[in-house]
């Protein structure tokens, strides 16, 4: 009996003496606990398993349960729920930007290794996947433009430019007619749909970009057709003089060559009856291109809308154009060629 209160004893007084080294350690900071240990895994997103999302830039965030809810914290990421594909939920990383002094001037610069977390929940607020991802800046040696893409991105061209450029157009079949289109960083690339079928995607500044269309039968083909990289080339006299030579130009109402002075006005009536240039995507103003466009000066009276072109500098840009083909009764779209002298 003695034997088994001794033996009692012993394991009692080597726990208590075991707690009180513990707390000792942990008071003199000779402890530590796992700084790891809680940390969220990564999520897979449409570049890699390691949680990377482009800056700038749409992305996918695939957790590997079903959800119905996304919750952010930190970071700039924006996140569609609602919009998948399969069970990836859209997602846009806003560009984080940093100030810092350099020869007694301050510049601004983006910062890369932003990072969020993500929770995704059921309906009744469970929580069923926490995961984390960093906003890194877009860089082609590293991230394939290619394998990071989703969807339907082989788009069938019909017309355009070969190398997008600078105010130049390009524009796309999807295999699905569409509802919606984005793209970003607008100051790279302006993308609008010329109709339900075709895409256009119009050069702004030399770089990379990409753009995520949704088609119309979301629930045949899912909220997101594909998020594509596109790349702006930087424009060239080689370039310019070879793709436009390729491209015919515009006609007025008259028939004659779009080929205007610097500073020059010109009126066109646009119908889509006749044969005319379709300047629908709006005012192009992105860093001062050979021409403006203003809104139409007549909108719904007729059939007939007239548009006001201002020749701002020398050089060449491509308009999207439509053709009513009669003997077919339908509409053909392609591109133009504009000349600034």
């Amino acid at each position: 009996m003695n034997s088994i209160a001794n033996r009692t004893f012993l394991i009692s007084h080597s726990f208590v003496s075991t707690l009180c080294v513990c707390f000792t350690l942990m008071f003199t900071g000779q402890l530590h606990a796992d700084a790891g240990a809680n940390t969220p895994p990564n999520c897979v997103t449409n570049i890699d398993a390691e949680g990377t999302v482009i800056a700038g830039f749409f992305g996918l965030v695939t957790p590997p349960v079903p959800y119905s809810s996304i919750e952010t914290e930190g970071g700039d990421l924006t996140v569609y729920p609602t919009i998948r594909h399969g069970n990836g939920a859209l997602v846009y990383a806003g560009i984080y930007r940093g100030v810092y002094s350099a020869g007694g001037a301050s510049q601004t610069v983006n910062k890369s290794g932003t990072e969020t977390e993500l929770v995704f929940k059921q309906d009744d607020g469970s929580i069923v996947h926490i995961c984390m991802v960093k906003a890194n800046q877009f860089d082609p040696t590293i991230y394939d433009p290619i394998a990071s893409q989703v969807g339907e991105c082989d788009l069938k061209q019909i017309a355009g430019v070969e190398t997008l450029t600078p105010g130049h157009v390009q524009i796309f079949e999807p295999p699905y007619d569409l509802v919606e289109i984005s793209g970003v960083p607008k100051t790279v690339l302006a993308v609008a749909p010329v109709t339900t079928e075709l895409i256009q995607l119009r050069g702004q500044t030399p770089g990379w970009a990409n753009y995520v269309w949704h088609p119309e039968d979301q629930s045949k083909f899912g909220g997101i057709g594909g998020i594509c990289n596109v790349e702006v080339s930087k424009s060239t006299s080689t370039t310019q003089d070879y793709q436009t030579e390729l491209i015919e130009s515009c006609k007025d109402t008259e028939g004659k060559n779009l080929t205007l002075g610097q500073g020059s006005k010109a009126q066109l009536e646009l119908s889509k009856y006749r044969n005319n240039i379709n300047f629908s995507s709006g005012r192009f103003t992105q860093n001062l291109p050979p021409i403006e466009i203003n809104t139409p000066l007549k909108i719904g009276l007729t059939d007939v809308e007239e548009f006001e072109v201002i020749a701002s500098r020398p050089g060449k840009m491509s308009l999207v154009r439509r053709v009513y083909l009669s003997e077919e009764r339908k509409l053909k779209h392609d591109v133009c060629m504009v000349t600034v002298n």
